[in-house]
């Protein structure tokens, strides 16, 4: 798990190494056998009060081993299926909206499928993506977490959800 106060020490003595040798460089990489500090993932994902998630839906998850804020996860993030970005009807990203989180790094959040949501792909089992920051976000994928359903089988077999 990340740890904020690990982050600070290391970041501390890179810049001390820095200041001791301005025109250097330095290369980080692992100890051999050892685990990334950070391992960010979708632990799990659940559509609230169903078996498979459809427009309109709420859906839950949890965010292990998180090396940033869980205000950050309301305030700059967005959600992805199978590539496509959830949007509202004009044209803003839905956000994830922070349900718990404590001392320790796994973050519990939940997002709504907006009631017009067209994804372009057949429906079943979809990739979902979490992305967090906005200038250069970081992405992380669990590929066919989620089950997707839509309301009218005979338009979603044909890959459009329009009604």
């Amino acid at each position: 798990m990340c740890k904020e106060r690990e982050a600070y020490e290391v970041l501390g003595k890179l810049v001390a190494l820095h200041e001791k040798n301005p025109h250097g460089s330095i290369v980080l990489s692992p100890r051999t056998g050892t685990k990334r500090v950070c391992n960010t993932s979708i632990g799990s994902v659940e559509p609230l009060g169903d078996t498979a998630a459809r427009p309109g839906s709420t859906v839950r998850l949890t965010v292990n081993d998180a090396w940033f804020d869980g205000a950050d996860l309301s305030q700059s993030s967005g959600v992805l299926l199978n590539g496509t970005k959830l949007v509202d009807s004009d044209g803003f990203e839905i956000p994830l909206q922070f349900v718990s989180g404590g001392e320790t790094a796994q973050y519990v959040v939940e997002f709504a499928i907006p009631d017009d949501f067209d994804l372009p792909d057949h429906p079943g089992m979809v990739d979902i993506t979490v992305e967090v920051g906005n200038s250069s976000p970081v992405s992380f994928t669990k590929p066919a977490a989620l089950s997707m359903e839509w309301p009218d089988s005979a338009s979603a077999s044909a890959g459009s959800t329009t009604q």
